[in-house]
């Protein structure tokens, strides 16, 4: 079941990709050509990805 994220304070820096949903044994090779090394997967892999340009970071407060 799906559960509540852990809190943090201040500004979430994220540098590194989430596991990746499971897949069958070829999805996780097709993922490692476009990123290297990244083989990881997990049940807990539905993530949302946010960009913003860098003039609007510099103005919001992201």
């Amino acid at each position: 079941a799906p559960q509540p994220p852990e809190p943090w304070e201040g500004v979430l820096r994220v540098t590194e990709l989430p596991p990746a949903c499971p897949q069958p044994r070829m999805g996780v090779t097709y993922i490692d050509m476009h990123i290297p090394g990244f083989n990881r997967t997990s049940e807990d892999c539905l993530y949302l990805n946010i960009h913003s340009p860098k003039v609007s970071y510099l103005l919001s407060g992201l």
